[in-house]
């Protein structure tokens, strides 16, 4: 099918988020992505088009409403066919990835200034809303899949309140927090946030867990995993500016293409959800016997 408009910046919108999905089939398993993969592009070229004449919202809630079920329904086709990608670890990986890389591409949306700061709000809202809620389901898979949807739920109501509640809470108690001054112990002050979002993260996966066990354990897996990710952001930043572009963050924008700039905006999220899911992957492997729920689950 071939896209046709008359408005040029429309056209090229249409192509652009119609090679992301087709780009993003390939996550499908291979034996589904040969047999559907091709239908299921032509489904969803048409929805585009026909979304995208009726206006601006509803453009943006048919792409929300995929971006919530595509992950969950690649993830269900693995499960299906009991494949690599389907196993808790890799899940973990997965998921977060994309989260924190999604929180990347919003954070770079409001640099450019690309909706207005109400809009951006929203969609930084909704971005912690899937992080939780992608992250909940994937740790809740391999704690209990009968649980998963309690843990996506309190996921993303955890992670929502981890950055609004939590930034908050922090500024009231830590003031300079935000803006240490390099000396002394004040050089950690930023790491107090990740530290206390991580908690209330954790304190609501625990809430789904059931049991008071389960809430301290994962208040802690949470603050251990939010402090190593913001470590990684941080550090991915730092060697950025001083071993590839020698250069501040200003002079980044100033003096490198586009495209290289947007990679250095997005890479350390990209990073530090790597780094989150690995985390949690790895204690979930480690400490919960996934072999038999999974047995259970596709029983």
């Amino acid at each position: 099918m071939q896209l046709h408009s008359g408005n040029w910046g429309r056209d090229r919108f249409l192509r652009i988020v119609s090679r992301i999905y087709r780009i993003s089939l390939c996550l499908y398993p291979k034996s589904f992505h040969k047999r559907f993969g091709a239908e299921m592009y032509d489904v969803f070229q048409e929805a585009l088009i026909e979304h995208t004449r009726k206006g601006c919202l509803h453009t943006s809630l048919f792409l929300g409403r995929e971006l919530i079920e595509a992950p969950m329904n690649i993830l269900n086709q693995h499960f299906a066919v009991d494949s690599f990608w389907g196993q808790p670890y890799p899940i973990n990986i997965l998921t977060f990835t994309f989260g924190f890389t999604l929180l990347g591409i919003s954070t770079i949306l409001n640099f450019y200034q690309t909706f207005n700061g109400f809009q951006v709000y929203l969609l930084t809202l909704f971005c912690y809303l899937l992080v939780g809620g992608l992250g909940g389901t994937a740790i809740g898979t391999g704690h209990d899949p009968r649980k998963k949807k309690l843990f996506a739920f309190c996921g993303a109501i955890g992670s929502l309140l981890a950055n609004t509640l939590g930034t908050q809470l922090t500024l009231q108690f830590f003031p300079d927090a935000f803006t240490p001054t390099g000396n002394g112990i004040t050089f950690l002050s930023p790491f107090l946030h990740p530290i206390l979002s991580g908690s209330i993260f954790g304190l609501f996966l625990g809430l789904a867990n059931g049991n008071w066990h389960g809430v301290f354990r994962y208040i802690g897996i949470g603050c251990l995993a939010q402090f190593t990710g913001f470590f990684v952001n941080r550090l991915c930043d730092a060697l950025m500016q001083s071993y590839l572009f020698h250069n501040s963050f200003q002079g980044i924008n100033q003096t490198s293409s586009k495209s290289l700039f947007i990679i250095y905006l997005l890479l350390p999220y990209l990073l530090e959800g790597l780094s989150i899911g690995i985390l949690y992957g790895g204690i979930t492997q480690r400490s919960i016997p996934v072999k038999t729920t999974y047995q259970e689950k596709l029983s």
